[in-house]
């Protein structure tokens, strides 16, 4: 087992594991998520099982208040069946600067992150009526 110092330890203590992955990154299970100041809302997803690997994420409701999804038990069994309290909900998104500002979110295969066991899963959601790119302008 290896050694890890204190700011190692610490970032440790903060990962989400997903236990398979995300889907088209295979052997990429560990993801720290940070915030800097005056970030807020928005987070950066890294990966420390592949330092080229970062995603700018959000939590699913300050995005979209009444987003819904229907997921099957089942696929949240990998991270410990949790409850809808015991959740947290983020998206994936690619960030455009500019006039207006445009934020493209991933609401078909949203991020579900057990808070209690630091697991999380990506879910592909097949029959949503969301896309993999919803545009939102600001």
């Amino acid at each position: 087992m290896q050694d890890y110092g204190p700011i190692e330890k610490e970032i440790l203590d903060k990962s989400f594991t997903f236990p398979m992955g995300l889907p088209g990154f295979p052997g990429t299970q560990r993801f720290v998520f940070s915030q800097g100041e005056g970030e807020h809302p928005f987070a950066l997803m890294r990966s420390l099982d592949n330092s080229n690997l970062s995603f700018a994420v959000i939590e699913a409701f300050y995005l979209k208040p009444d987003y819904v999804m229907d997921v099957d038990d089942d696929d949240l069994d990998p991270i410990g069946g949790p409850s809808p309290m015991d959740c947290l909900i983020f998206f994936i998104l690619k960030i455009e600067g500019g006039k207006p500002f445009r934020i493209y979110a991933n609401l078909k295969a949203p991020l579900i992150l057990h808070k209690d066991k630091k697991l999380g899963r990506q879910i592909v959601l097949p029959d949503s009526p969301y896309s993999e790119r919803e545009l939102f302008e600001f």
